[in-house]
């Protein structure tokens, strides 16, 4: 039963920790401009790659909740650097009426 838990800890937790970067990097980013997180086609790339690494890392020997737990960080970690440097899309004109 334990074993089953670590599995679900995982994928649970590398998607919160992923989205909890993610907002925390628009947070912080949001004090130097009004930004608005989105998710895009390379957030969903990123999670399938944290996915497969953080599984992988499991199915390799190491520790079940060690490697949840560094995974967690991994993917809070990932989500805010990639979300400070990724260059987010600027308002256009408005549309006349």
């Amino acid at each position: 039963m334990t074993n089953l838990l670590s599995w679900l800890a995982l994928i649970f937790l590398t998607l919160a920790g992923y989205s909890a970067g993610a907002v925390l990097s628009s947070k912080t980013k949001g004090k130097e401009e009004k930004h608005e997180p989105s998710p895009s086609l390379l957030d969903t790339m990123m999670i399938i790659v944290l996915l497969v690494g953080g599984l992988t890392l499991r199915l390799a020997g190491a520790g079940a909740w060690l490697v949840v737990g560094v995974w967690v960080v991994v993917a809070v970690v990932v989500a805010f650097v990639l979300h400070r440097v990724q260059r987010q899309p600027e308002e256009g004109k408005p549309l006349p009426q």
